[in-house]
């Protein structure tokens, strides 16, 4: 593509040495750079993509975007207040504007995002829909799978994937939006027929610095610069705030206070959950696979979407009841003297308290958890989360959870401090051998709960990821069969 469509509708400072060129790939990694293409300078909290400016033309980069004066003779240089705005529009460009061939519905919260985008996409394919998820646990295009590293891909991926659903026949796309995504202006450019808000919880205070500001960036995506319709929590504290304000037209939803679509009703199983969804006076009998009042919460979002986009009760009804579950989503698995083994990807104070009140509400043995917290979290993080994991729990077990460079008796200290001695059993850096030990001490009747991994497939230690399978090893040891430990 010509380079002067590349850059339509782009804002730029200056431009030198142009030369409408052929590109034919757009990167901000410098080792990715091929010939004829277009490398973002971007800049993070330890580098700066000027410093490779020389090895991306090496490579063959025929364009430079960056914030920066710079000179180069053999390549045009875009100079822009913000690269990663331009990326995203230019990658909008690359793609000939593939997005606004889609319908496209956006989730936006602290919890809930995954399980919400599932439920939805569930219920459109029972309409009739070809739907396409881009969230935490990949990219689905159908029912094909791709991985992808980040929860909201960048700009040149999130783009190139909108074409690429766009050639396998995709009519809708449901995707999570996270906080950083948005400030980090991932889906600028992008305009969102509906966007969903689940809640605000504490999460990511490393990066935002206080709740407010987390809160503020999440907010300000409901917006009519980025979607057309809402549909918003009240029952959380900010999504009260969010509805009362949103310059879109808003759909209300909740179990406690006055909304558009609320539940009546409720039973919870362990198997499940059944309830009445009224949207406006209109009744909808809901018999979901998914339980606990978490849930209910993210099929009501669910249905709100499928209403403003016209779709039928039996659809909405089939749909769910079609979802059988969400994977690393309370994932239960049984075991000899009625004992049972969950897998959740909980990971923030909020989601602990969602998962282990409903364990402790439908099981009536003693509950072990263990989990750790990811390294760059915070101190308030982990020892909220160490004091809602001994609420509801008889023994507590600390491990690692993508710890990273961070040191593991510093997470450990941080956790325990919301942890009573007399409830911390174990200590153990290695995951596998935490769970395996977890697991050989196991009583009649108790639940073992995993919290914090889910099904991811790499575990953070140091600079290395490593293959990491949690539902793998929970596999092996019901079988009886050897689980490879330190």
């Amino acid at each position: 593509m010509k380079l002067s469509k590349i850059i339509k509708g782009l804002k730029s400072k200056s431009i030198i040495n142009f030369n409408d060129v052929n590109i034919e790939c757009l990167t901000h990694i410098s080792g990715d750079c091929i010939k004829d293409s277009i490398f973002f300078c971007i800049k993070g909290t330890t580098f700066n993509g000027n410093d490779y400016i020389d090895e991306a033309i090496l490579k063959g980069a025929k364009v430079i975007v960056t914030e920066d004066n710079i000179f180069v003779e053999n390549a045009v240089i875009i100079c822009v207040d913000n690269v990663r705005i331009a990326m995203s529009i230019m990658a909008k460009n690359f793609y000939n504007l593939a997005d606004e061939k889609l319908c496209k519905i956006a989730v936006v919260g602290t919890n809930g995002k995954t399980t919400t985008t599932h439920i939805i996409a569930s219920i459109l394919r029972q309409s009739g829909r070809r739907v396409g998820i881009i969230g935490t646990n990949g990219i689905y295009i159908d029912d094909a799978f791709l991985p992808s590293s980040f929860t909201t891909p960048d700009p040149i991926e999130l783009h190139y994937t909108f074409s690429q659903m766009l050639a396998f026949g995709i009519d809708t796309v449901v995707m999570e939006v996270s906080a950083h995504s948005i400030y980090y202006n991932k889906v600028f450019g992008i305009k969102f027929d509906v966007g969903v808000f689940t809640n605000i919880t504490n999460e990511h205070l490393d990066f935002f610095g206080t709740i407010e500001k987390y809160a503020d960036t999440k907010m300000s995506f409901f917006d009519k610069k980025y979607i057309r319709e809402a549909v918003v929590n009240v029952d959380d504290e900010y999504g009260i705030k969010l509805a009362k304000k949103a310059s879109v037209p808003t759909v209300s939803y909740g179990i406690y206070n006055p909304a558009n679509i609320f539940a009546v009703g409720i039973v919870i199983k362990i198997s499940g959950a059944k309830f009445v969804i009224n949207v406006n006076d209109e009744l909808i009998n809901i018999d979901s696979h998914l339980t606990g009042e978490y849930n209910v919460y993210n099929i009501l979002s669910a249905v709100g979407v499928a209403k403003l986009l016209g779709v039928d009760n039996k659809s909405i009804r089939n749909g769910i009841a079609k979802l059988k579950s969400v994977d690393g989503r309370f994932m239960v698995y049984s075991y000899s003297d009625n004992k049972k083994i969950i897998i959740d990807f909980a990971h923030t104070p909020d989601g602990f308290e969602k998962v282990l009140s409903l364990v402790k509400k439908l099981r009536k043995g003693k509950i072990t958890c263990l989990f750790g917290c990811v390294g760059y979290s915070d101190s308030i993080k982990r020892r909220l989360m160490g004091e809602v994991a001994s609420k509801y729990c008889d023994k507590i077990i600390i491990t690692t959870d993508n710890i990273g460079n961070t040191n593991f008796d510093e997470v450990v200290e941080d956790i325990s401090k919301g942890v009573p001695q007399e409830k911390l059993a174990h200590i153990i850096f290695d995951r596998p051998l935490a769970i395996k030990t977890a697991f050989e001490e196991m009583e009649k009747n108790e639940t073992l709960v995993l919290l914090g991994k889910g099904t991811e497939s790499k575990q953070v230690i140091g600079d290395k990821a490593i293959e990491y399978n949690e539902v793998g090893i929970v596999t092996s040891l019901l079988k009886g069969e050897r689980v490879d430990v330190k």
